[in-house]
């Protein structure tokens, strides 16, 4: 029987970051099994994975923490976010101190073997389109 060959799939990732040991004077973003975490950044933070297969759907919009009682997904996300250069630099510094982990949006990147092809692309024909420029000036009065 002949070897499959698994193709790599990337992924662009919206993800937050929380820990358990954020400012304790500020209400937590969210508590689960009765532990209170904190956002470790005010918006999401985007960041390329390669995943072998799709993407655990699972994954996707759940706030996985490092705790017992999801123990299984969180080696699989992290082991999946370590795949991008920035997050497992950022991992190996803070291992400690990131406690939990959100997945908003995932993305698929179709790998481009080609070059850019505009015709492939859904563009809007613009030849039949005027365009007005003004030239503003400004003076201090």
């Amino acid at each position: 029987m002949p070897e499959t060959k698994e193709k790599i799939k990337t992924y662009l990732v919206d993800a937050l970051l929380f820990t358990n040991d954020g400012n304790k004077e500020k209400r937590p973003d969210f508590t689960k099994y009765g532990k209170p975490y904190w956002k470790l950044s005010v918006k999401y933070v985007q960041y390329l994975v390669t995943v072998p297969r799709e993407f655990p759907p699972t994954l996707i919009k759940q706030r996985i923490t490092d705790t017992e009682e999801d123990k299984n997904e969180w080696k699989q996300i992290i082991s999946i976010m370590y795949t991008d250069a920035e997050f497992s630099k950022y991992y190996d510094l803070r291992v400690s101190y990131i406690n939990a982990v959100y997945i908003g949006t995932v993305e698929r990147i179709k790998n481009r073997r080609s070059s850019y092809n505009p015709l492939d692309e859904n563009l809007r024909d613009a030849t039949n389109r005027a365009y007005i420029i003004d030239i503003l000036k400004l003076t201090y009065i």
